[in-house]
């Protein structure tokens, strides 16, 4: 396939549902927490682009130079010698390169000129800080730090497998689920991330279940679910807290 033919074959599927490069490092190294892994299966089966990159992921040498090469917003290539060398005799790592600067820049063009919603989310979303008060006391604090660090890395995978370990032997850990959520929204897996927000949600003499209820309506906007986006938006307003200011600002330019 040529990279004109890729481009071509990536634009005219749904860019947005397309794998990011944690999602395809997480399924290669199998650190995707359980519910994920089926749905990826099945994008896989359907567009050949993914799978065809997750190939070549599975082949490349260095993951963490592959991060910082297929890097927004400009998707520069910086090779070193060693991976130059490597690239020229593995075709499919090489095809991996293309593949995935095609999905990034194909779903760099469907944010800003086809999904308006998107667009709007990517805007509302800033990552919620991870002080270290919110360790202190918690009775998987060491696993709960270290999911943390990875989260503050920008390792989701790794970041989700952890959080996934802390809520099998904690059910209700509350900063486990609200952080759970935040890296299901930038693995674009909304339906997970209203599961874990809306567990967040409901603790309500937790500090973090305001910023939950935020995030919460942020995953209904990622879903394309504005109904219930709008709601979300319209109890927070109601309460009279800290992100009712945010809250009125999003809704009224969702009903623009």
């Amino acid at each position: 396939m040529s990279t004109q033919d890729q481009v071509v074959y990536a634009s005219a599927g749904t860019a947005s549902s397309c794998l990011n490069l944690d999602q395809m490092i997480g399924y290669v190294d199998n650190t995707l927490a359980p519910q994920q892994r089926p749905q990826i299966e099945a994008h896989l089966d359907q567009c050949r682009l993914c799978s065809e990159a997750v190939e070549g992921v599975r082949l490349y040498p260095d993951k963490s130079e592959l991060r910082e090469m297929i890097k927004p917003p400009a998707y520069d290539v910086h090779l070193s010698a060693s991976v130059r060398d490597f690239l020229r005799h593995n075709w499919k790592a090489a095809y991996a390169v293309a593949a995935m600067l095609v999905l990034g820049l194909t779903s760099v063009f469907y944010l800003t000129k086809e999904d308006p919603n998107q667009m709007l989310f990517a805007e509302s979303f800033h990552r919620y800080p991870s002080p270290a008060s919110l360790v202190r006391g918690e009775q998987a604090g060491g696993k709960l730090a270290a999911a943390l660090g990875q989260y503050e890395a920008e390792n989701l995978a790794g970041a989700s497998k952890i959080f996934q370990e802390i809520l099998a032997a904690e059910p209700g850990n509350t900063p486990a689920h609200f952080y759970a959520g935040l890296v299901c929204l930038e693995m674009k897996d909304s339906p997970g991330a209203i599961v874990h927000l809306q567990t967040a949600r409901k603790d309500q003499s937790h500090e973090l279940a305001e910023p939950a209820a935020w995030y919460l309506a942020l995953a209904y906007l990622q879903k394309n679910d504005m109904a219930e986006a709008r709601s979300r938006l319209r109890q927070i307003i109601a309460e009279d807290g800290a992100y009712k200011e945010k809250a009125m600002r999003l809704l009224e330019r969702l009903s623009q």
